[in-house]
């Protein structure tokens, strides 16, 4: 696809990342018949035509900004997805009414594949916020899913459609392997389920599990699987611990209406897990609290072997990594993308060392309802490396990263882009943006540190997005007792904040003295252009032993002072741009949104970024994430991974 193809292609919505609940339907789960690609209920938005679509791609419908007023959105299933008939379906949707006195909940919503109505959703005060109903026996076809919530004013609210497609089983034409019992390997067992890419075996689980015996060491091979029914809610459907020279290898694995898949590694076994699919239809409990939701993999322990993560998708929650040293997740090639999509999607890695995150895709589609969402978490990970990533809308899309995080788009935060990043982080080449609207509340500041010091912020470029995007906070908060070690040829671009906060200052609501406590090592070389922000202060907090405009503190900014100095970019591309159907299915590429981003963000001829950056950092330095003058060595951005 041509870039330019690629920036009049159809926008795709987001949704606006907040706390809250799970409300079921009490509605027992109907039968429906299919009907192909029906018209959605009565009240449905308009289509705006659009380009016609590029071949191959998906027919997104092209949102508006995300809305302050009421509003309802399917969070899953996503366009595009696909389910295994007689499917299990799972459907969530977020929703706000500014008019309830109920924690903003509408009344209720109702579901609809096509014009038929599949389930209800009552509002439910003790917790509040999403809806989600289950409908079974889904037959085969392509439906158009929507939701339309009642307020309660009596309005309504519909969704934009989301088209699913339900395909048949095909027994009579693919092996199938029925489980009338649990498979349990123990000692030196090995097994292989194994189909072909014409004609993938057929598991049909029947709430049975695949588990493991203490010491197991043997084999556990899936290849070119449909797995439908494996687990449940409560037992994952995978289970198993493997140690010695054993190793677990999923391989074009897809697992319909699954539990969690869960392996454990010690010695010398290794795991590698690849262009598989775990559903928006799996089992296990994705709900209003972290602590009470499970991912739909996890790797727990460490060991000597191979350790791949490469090529997946994730329709429902997180893979997580715990305890584990050399995980490669992701990889060099656009075919290796992980991409994770929907309520509570994204990437945690908590513990271990030599972690690689590597050109991955996270778009986490909680809205007002869940508590405590995010794309990346990480927490005590020696030698980590996050580079070449997407990572999309939840309160945090990158949380408590550690090593080098580099060459990433990460856009639109519910609290802040990067929370928490340990001591001595490098963060360099760097995209942050708020692209699909604005949220009510927050973001409180888009990069927060706390307990940190000797942290690096370096070459990033941070967009607010201007007026449109209502920006709430800072942009860099540095809490008290942290230190920022440096903050040098960064863009600060189009933040226009309800109120006067500093750009640069401590927590968010902190009330600092002038000239402001010193809480940073260095900074310098930085732009700043918001001509939409009232009487705009750079800085509120101070580099240590240094004043205002001395080397080292300011004294090379440009436009420090007033509304700054135009970069010579252009207006952010609004709302995001990206048809994530075609990303889901391969047909767009993750090096293709990058390299679209990168183009955006290049500095035009005469932009004062250009060559302007940190000369301590190697000639030919800009000033934000991208580039465009004299080739520097660290300008990768969008660039092709290596």
């Amino acid at each position: 696809m041509c870039l330019e193809a690629m920036r009049r292609y159809l926008l795709v919505w987001a949704l606006v990342p907040a706390c809250g609940g799970l409300v079921v339907a009490d509605d027992p789960p109907p039968t429906v018949e299919p009907d192909p690609m029906p018209e959605p209920p009565p009240g449905a938005p308009d289509m705006e035509p659009g380009p016609p679509p590029l071949p191959g791609e998906a027919e997104e419908p092209r949102p508006p900004l995300t809305p302050l007023g009421a509003w309802v959105a399917l969070a899953s299933p996503q366009w595009g997805m696909h389910f295994l008939e007689p499917a299990e379906l799972r459907l969530q949707a977020a929703a706000l009414d500014p008019s309830s006195p109920v924690w903003g909940m509408p009344r209720q919503v109702e579901f609809f594949l096509g014009e038929r109505r599949v389930g209800t959703a009552a509002r439910d005060p003790g917790r509040p916020g999403l809806y989600v109903v289950r409908t079974g026996g889904v037959p085969a076809g392509t439906y158009l899913l929507t939701a339309v919530a009642l307020n309660e004013n009596g309005t309504r609210s519909t969704s934009l459609p989301v088209r699913i497609t339900v395909d048949p089983r095909r027994e009579g034409g693919r092996p199938v392997r029925v489980l009338r019992e649990d498979i349990v390997l123990s000692g030196q067992d090995s097994l292989t389920l194994e189909g072909t890419a014409e004609a993938p075996l057929l598991v049909v689980g029947g709430g049975r599990r695949i588990r493991s015996a203490p010491g197991w060491r043997g084999r556990l091979v899936l290849r070119h699987c449909d797995v439908q029914g494996l687990g449940s809610p409560t037992l994952p459907a995978i289970e198993v611990s493997v140690a010695g020279a054993g190793a677990v290898v999923i391989d074009h694995v897809r697992f319909d209406a699954c539990g969690l898949v869960q392996v454990g590694l010690s010695e010398a076994a290794s795991v590698s897990v690849q262009r598989s699919e775990f559903r928006a239809n799996a089992l296990m409990p994705v709900v209003d609290q972290p602590s009470t939701s499970a991912p739909a993999f996890r790797a727990v322990g460490t060991s000597s072997g191979s350790k791949l993560f490469q090529g997946n998708r994730i329709g429902l929650s997180w893979a997580a990594f715990e305890r584990g040293t050399g995980w490669l997740i992701g990889g060099n090639r656009d075919e290796d993308m992980n991409m994770a999509w929907g309520i509570r999607a994204g990437l945690h890695v908590l513990g271990g060392s030599d972690v690689t995150v590597r050109g991955n895709y996270s778009h986490d589609t909680c809205g007002p309802g869940l508590s405590q969402c995010l794309n990346f978490e990480f927490a005590d990970v020696r030698n980590l490396l996050v580079e070449h990533n997407v990572v999309r809308a939840s309160a945090w899309p990158v949380r408590g990263v550690s090593g080098e995080v580099r060459y990433n788009l990460i856009l639109d935060s519910g609290h802040s882009w990067l929370q928490a990043p340990a001591s001595g982080t490098r963060v360099h080449h760097n995209v942050f943006a708020q692209v699909s609207g604005p949220v009510r509340y927050a973001p409180e500041q888009g990069v927060f540190l706390y307990g940190a010091t000797g942290v690096e912020l370096y070459n990033n470029t941070f967009d607010g997005g201007g007026r449109a995007l209502q920006w709430a906070g800072q942009v860099i908060s540095i809490a008290a007792g942290a230190q920022l070690g440096s903050l040098r040829s960064n863009a600060f671009v189009r933040f226009a904040p309800e109120g006067t906060p500093p750009l640069v200052g401590g927590s968010y609501g902190e009330r600092l003295p002038s000239p402001g406590p010193e809480r940073m090592g260095y900074a310098d070389y930085n732009l700043f252009y918001n001509p939409e922000h009232p009487r705009p202060v750079a800085y509120a907090v101070r580099v240590s032993g240094r004043t205002l405009g001395q080397p080292g503190f300011g004294a090379h900014d440009l436009g420090r002072d007033g509304p700054g100095v135009d970069p010579r970019l252009p207006p952010p591309p609004l709302p995001y741009p990206i048809p994530q159907g075609a990303l889901w299915t391969g047909e767009l590429r993750l090096s293709q949104v990058l390299a679209a981003y990168r183009a955006h963000y290049l500095p035009g001829a005469g932009s004062p970024l250009i060559d302007r950056g940190d000369p301590a950092d190697g000639p030919g330095n800009d000033i934000g994430a991208v580039g465009a003058g004299a080739p520097h060595p660290a300008d990768r951005f969008g660039l092709p991974f290596r």
